[in-house]
């Protein structure tokens, strides 16, 4: 929520009050309004936003036909034949414009600038008060001690600079008598003093302070003057009130009296017990003071919960507090996950709509798309935000539209959106095009999709007729008995290169192993689709777990290290090195040994695992921790028959050599690490022997 809409929604909360305070004034405790005063400024105060169901934004979100409640968070994604919604880069956009300057924040200079204003203005008075309330002098009358036994140490000085008592100061109250006041009418002092009281034991001092912080910050907001005035008047009420049930009912009529031979004082300094404002609403409530009962003092604290949650929260769909259930159907799953894209596409084209831009929502086969959008009568196939650089449209290709759709370009002025314009003949050719190519590539994909199927153990998949290259990598992890995954790629060596044949069915085996998760992710022009093939599976069993083989034979007795391989040569030593086709320069960490595919990989040294899986740049992989901040890694792996949290020996068999991953033939990628730090394993190398010479 913006410092605008907190404003503004707050304001509705201080209005919402004086209408009720209005209604039922004289009715329920004062107490009742300074609560909801209270809660008014800590609303306009304070940056947090608290939804619920009961919120009148609820309703009203509700009453509006766009809103479509929001879907949970955590909604499990179901797999839809069509895209969800697009906010894309196109493929070829228009030369974006330089950034535009970041335009003078006038507003908010003249909000500070007022602000501070006001706050200087209070502060200034403050002070100047204070300064003169300094030549007070203490005051000696009877029954202080009786009226002030409170925790804090509150001190009576009687000074000539007021006109009217007040009481000034948070951790040592000070409480300023006039020096005309009669300090031996004791009926009046003690008037005045209960009155006193009441404002120190309630923290008024505190109220005071919240109120004209929130004037300061809204001072643009005439709901801000209104908590400003009726606070600061509910607060006298309240200390009446208070005053009034301390003295005794009956006290009522010279205690109104006191209040009107005070009253005619010509200055009050501060917000004090003569105020002249509300005196007659003052006089009015003094008279109609008497105690409350159990069931008002209920009812009001009702009315406050009531009007605090229905005001001063914000908006929350019935359906997102709904827990996560399970056993819901199909349906039930598609209809929350289509209500989520409307609310998805509700945020994202809100700022379009003062422009002109019209849009509906309607999903009757609840397949996550159903987006209609219009401008000044035409149908709108996109828009694009040059200044945000973004493409917002819900289909890329060009099926979808009626052959007269447009699209539509943003209008920025000074780095702020001013409205909208039809594409330009030539821009509207070229997102034709491009909608054309991705309508093209879509339906080669999808065509990959429709072929899949499984049989005897096997999966198979047909390539159609294409022009440009595949992107195709197939990657899961296999269920062993034991609870641990095993990765697994398939057809590693066609992703690697890219060459994938047109009208060619390939297939790869995955028998009757149970998959934790199994993938298939295709990409063909501008168009990708990710797909989890356990939907085609049927279900299968955890693979038993090997045994591991035995570890490297010549482990030396006294050797702290070894080398992680037998045989082989080191192809690619630790250096910086040079892509050849981007041209970049990288640090090699490691070296890279040259060794059949399915040699055994050893641990180099005794520790634990620290991490076992895959991952595109490295294949499958092992970390293992040694301690003492030593660590060594394994790369490009064909299999690893270790798992994270396992500890090894020294010399252990704990992958085999392969090509997995970005890599150009079979090898592995060794790297020996002390406190994070890449250290080079062929220095480690003692001469003729297999073994390292671990640093410590």
């Amino acid at each position: 929520m913006t410092f605008l809409e907190r404003s503004l929604s707050g304001g509705v909360f201080v209005l919402a009050i004086a209408a009720f305070r209005l209604l039922v004034l004289r009715r329920l405790p004062k107490g009742t309004f300074v609560a909801l005063w209270w809660l008014a400024a800590a609303r306009l105060l304070l940056p947090l936003e608290l939804a619920s169901r009961f919120s009148i934004y609820t309703l009203l979100e509700a009453l509006d036909p766009k809103a479509v409640p929001a879907a949970p968070d955590a909604l499990p994604a179901p797999v839809f034949p069509a895209a969800p919604p697009v906010i894309a880069i196109p493929a070829q956009p228009a030369a974006m414009p330089a950034p535009a300057p970041v335009p003078f924040p006038v507003w908010t200079a003249l909000w500070l600038s007022v602000g501070l204003l006001l706050a200087a203005w209070f502060l200034i008075r403050y002070v100047r008060w204070r300064r003169r309330f300094r030549e007070s002098l203490p005051v000696e009358c009877p029954g202080l001690d009786t009226w002030f036994q409170l925790r804090r140490r509150v001190e009576v000085r009687v000074t000539d600079q007021i006109a009217a008592p007040l009481t000034y100061g948070l951790v040592r109250p000070v409480v300023l008598l006039p020096r005309t006041l009669d300090l031996t009418d004791e009926e009046a002092l003690a008037c005045v003093l209960a009155h006193e009281r009441a404002h120190i034991r309630r923290l008024d001092g505190l109220l005071k302070l919240a109120l004209t912080a929130a004037l300061c910050l809204h001072w643009f907001n005439p709901a801000a003057w209104l908590l400003y005035v009726l606070g600061n008047r509910d607060m006298e009420l309240r200390c009446d009130e208070a005053a009034v049930l301390a003295l005794g009912e009956d006290s009522r009529e010279r205690y109104a009296l006191a209040l009107i031979r005070l009253a005619e004082n010509k200055h009050v300094p501060l917000c004090g017990f003569a105020h002249r404002n509300g005196m007659e609403e003052r006089i009015k409530a003094i008279m109609s003071v008497k105690k409350k009962s159990l069931l008002a003092c209920c009812i009001a604290l009702a009315l406050v919960l009531g009007i605090t949650t229905a005001f001063a929260t914000s908006a929350k769909p019935v359906e997102a507090d709904e827990p996560w259930n399970e056993d819901m159907t199909d349906r039930e799953l598609h209809a929350q996950a289509s209500a989520e894209s409307a609310a998805q596409w509700k945020e994202v084209l809100a700022p379009y709509e003062p422009f002109g831009l019209k849009w509906t929502f309607d999903d009757p086969d609840l397949d996550g798309n159903g987006l209609t959008m219009t401008w000044e009568g035409h149908e709108v196939s996109g828009i694009y935000d040059e200044t945000q650089g973004l493409w917002i449209t819900e289909h890329t290709g060009n099926g979808a539209y009626g052959p007269d759709a447009v699209e539509l370009y943003t209008v920025y002025e000074d780095g702020r959106l001013t409205g909208l314009r039809l594409a330009t003949e030539e821009e509207q050719a070229r997102f034709t095009q491009d909608r054309i190519r991705s309508s093209d590539a879509i339906k080669k994909v999808e065509a990959v999709i429709d072929s899949l199927r499984y049989d005897d153990g096997h999966i198979y998949f047909t390539i159609p007729e294409s022009e440009e290259p595949w992107g195709i990598f197939i990657q899961g992890s296999i269920l062993m008995e034991d609870g641990s995954s095993r990765s697994v790629r398939y057809l590693e060596e066609e992703s690697e290169k890219a060459e994938w044949i047109p009208r060619m069915t390939y297939s790869f085996e995955v028998g009757d192993a149970a998959f934790d998760v199994l993938t298939l992710d295709v990409n063909y022009g501008i168009a990708s689709y990710f797909y989890e093939l356990n939907e085609i599976l049927p279900e299968g069993k955890p693979l038993a777990v090997e045994p591991l083989p035995e570890g490297k034979a010549d482990v030396p007795e006294d050797g702290s290290m070894v080398w992680p391989v037998d045989g082989g040569t080191v192809s690619q030593a630790q250096q910086t090195r040079t892509n050849p086709e981007t041209g970049e320069t990288a640090a090699h960490s490691g070296v890279d040994i040259a060794v059949e595919t399915g040699t055994p990989i050893y641990a180099a040294g005794k520790g634990t695992v620290k991490e076992a899986g895959f991952s595109a740049q490295d294949g499958n992989f092992v970390r293992i921790d040694h301690g003492n901040g030593q660590e060594t890694f394994y790369a490009h792996c064909a299999g690893v028959l270790v798992k994270t949290g396992d500890t090894v020996e020294l010399g252990q068999t704990i992958a085999s050599v392969g090509s997995t991953g970005m890599s150009t033939g079979p090898h592995l990628h060794f790297e020996v690490l002390v406190n994070g730090v890449a250290q080079n394993p062929e220095a480690m190398l003692k001469s003729g022997q297999n073994t390292l010479k671990a640093k410590p």
